[in-house]
């Protein structure tokens, strides 16, 4: 939607075209709103994000330049209700610590957030990390997770969390260690909410002669039952400067490793820096998630590619995200981060304002897999979160469902930090709240040509998956009830009579006045349109003919 800055306000355009085919009320679904992290002038930059629900607040850590050579990490609170800040900075690591590049996750189970971060000196880094309690942000003991794995040094950590509110469970902590100049390997390495490592010895997820950069890993191990748990790592491996593929792995809430490393892209592309959602609940179809990373598509247009994968097998081809937003496409994007309300898929990323190579803002896109058609449809494409003339890069995004918030709350909603550039030497960190859908769906009222004025049909509920709706059917007192469940049709119901219109291809015909149920919590349903239609049976119609219980209206409903 085109958007300017007049008179001070913003101006938003809806398309006429758009408004001669939209079924009325229309919607402007705006950012919930923008969260100024840390905006002093200290310098501070790659953040990340990792969200509670029990409080509804994110905790954001983010690294801080001291110095040149002295970096240290904090971490912040703010509401995911309106984005107020909650409390002070805590510090996590300090100037002589030397942390970079941090991450962070929760464990629910254990009420705890965990920080890592590439620790030391250039040469001889380790991964450290730090707990943090999940109510106070009071800290633990620093500790060493990279611990006897092999190679001269370990750096890029990262996180995945755990939202199962039934323990023994854990952290998973993914990280690169360099083997030689031209070999490097992913680690991976278990650790409990206490702070302490779990398991005898670090994992190899990929200890072989490839040359293994960027490991990333699900912000969660997806909600339980634990039997089907499994944190989703991908990485990129280096075969040239113009040819890196994409491989991946699974493992279990304990550690197990539940496939051998698998291709994900393997043709002769510049696939780089992935990131991988969160998996999607577990109902029919299985659970699913969403890989995504940077391809250098053509010359000087960078787009995102990405597939849904279930397990080490393929669900689509690799689909070009940012043509699927917006056909046509010739902008750059960049660093692309991903995350799963259980359901659909959220994406950030960076794309520059025009050709600026100063100007880089952030946008964001709802996704959601069709198995009908086994491709990948967008509830809510290209969506601006930050729009400044400032440089705006490296998004991480965490869903709130990854803390194991109920389906029926906040299922949709996500956090999401990024670094800005407001001058040399002075990085703040800012962010947003994103709902991740165009609403919570809606019922709406269906023109008919009949013309009747008795009995109603109400609607009550929010049509959501994992939502309870219901339909409530109001009799004249002249005859029985028929309720029609189906998809939308203009048949006559009873040609030459009352010039009535049936409104609805039935499925289902049910003698009730009423008819409710649960939204199967499955992204199959995404964007599925119901349409219900009462009648009150009289027995003196012939041949069983009935009269529409609302004048002209059937009941639309749109599944969100």
């Amino acid at each position: 939607m085109p958007a300017q800055y007049r008179d001070g306000a913003i101006e938003l355009s809806v398309p006429a075209s758009f408004m001669a085919r939209a079924l009325l009320p229309v919607t402007v679904d705006p950012l919930i709103t923008t969260v100024f992290v840390e905006n002093t002038t200290a310098d501070t930059f790659f953040a990340d994000v990792a969200v509670m629900d029990t409080l509804g607040q994110a905790l954001v850590c983010y690294e801080y330049a001291f110095s040149a050579s002295s970096h240290g990490v904090y971490v912040v609170r703010f509401s995911l209700v309106d984005g107020s800040p909650v409390g002070a900075p805590v510090q996590v690591a300090s100037g002589s610590d030397n942390w970079r590049l941090p991450k962070i996750a929760y464990n629910e189970a254990g009420n705890q957030f965990l920080v890592v971060a590439e620790a030391g000196a250039s040469g001889s880094r380790t991964i450290r990390g730090r707990t943090l309690d999940g109510t106070s942000s009071y800290p633990g003991a620093q500790f060493t997770i990279s611990t006897a794995a092999s190679g001269s040094e370990f750096i890029k950590p990262d996180v995945g969390g755990d939202p199962n509110p039934q323990g023994p469970t854990y952290f998973c902590v993914v990280f690169e260690a360099v083997y030689s100049s031209t070999d490097h390997d992913i680690w991976a390495r278990l650790v409990t909410a206490s702070g302490g490592l779990y398991g005898a010895a670090p994992i190899a997820v990929d200890y072989t002669s490839g040359d293994d950069h960027n490991p990333c890993i699900a912000k969660s191990n997806g909600r339980p039952p634990a039997s089907s748990q499994a944190w989703t790592v991908v990485w990129d491996r280096w075969y040239s400067i113009f040819d890196r593929d994409i491989h991946g792995t699974q493992l279990g809430p304990t550690g197990a490793l539940l496939w051998p490393n698998f291709a994900i892209e393997n043709v002769a592309m510049f696939g780089a820096v992935p990131a991988v959602s969160t998996i999607t609940d577990q109902e029919s179809g299985g659970r699913r998630y969403l890989v995504v990373w940077e391809n250098d598509y053509v010359i000087n247009d960078n787009d995102l590619l990405g597939m849904v994968m279930e397990g080490p097998n393929a669900l689509t081809a690799i689909t070009n995200l940012s043509e699927l937003q917006v056909p046509g496409d010739t902008q750059n994007q960049f660093h692309p981060t991903v995350d799963s309300d259980g359901f659909r898929f959220a994406v950030a990323y960076a794309e520059p304002y025009q050709t600026s190579t100063t100007d880089l803002d952030i946008y964001a896109a709802t996704l959601h897999y069709n198995p009908a058609t086994a491709a990948l449809g967008v509830s809510e494409g290209h969506r601006n979160l930050a729009y400044t003339s400032s440089l705006e890069d490296c998004a991480q995004i965490a869903a709130v469902r990854t803390a194991g918030s109920d389906p029926a709350v906040d299922s949709t909603r996500y956090a999401v930090v990024w670094d800005r550039e407001v001058g040399t030497g002075d990085h703040d960190v800012n962010g947003a709240i994103y709902e991740g859908t165009t609403g919570a769906g809606a019922h709406d009222i269906i023109a008919t040509t009949c013309g009747n004025n008795w009995p109603a049909l109400a609607a009550y509920g929010v049509p959501a998956l994992g939502q309870t709706v219901a339909y409530v059917l109001t009799l004249g007192g002249l005859g029985w009830p028929l309720m029609l469940i189906g998809t939308y049709g203009s048949i006559p119901l009873c040609p030459g009579t009352n010039s009535c219109s049936l409104g609805v291809n039935p499925i289902w015909m049910i003698a009730t006045p009423v008819i409710g149920g649960q939204i199967p919590a499955d992204p199959a349903f995404l964007g599925v349109e119901i349409y219900v239609q009462g009648f009150e049976v009289l027995p003196s119609y012939p041949l069983g003919c009935v009269l529409p219980v609302m004048p002209s209206v059937t009941i639309r409903t749109r599944i969100e």
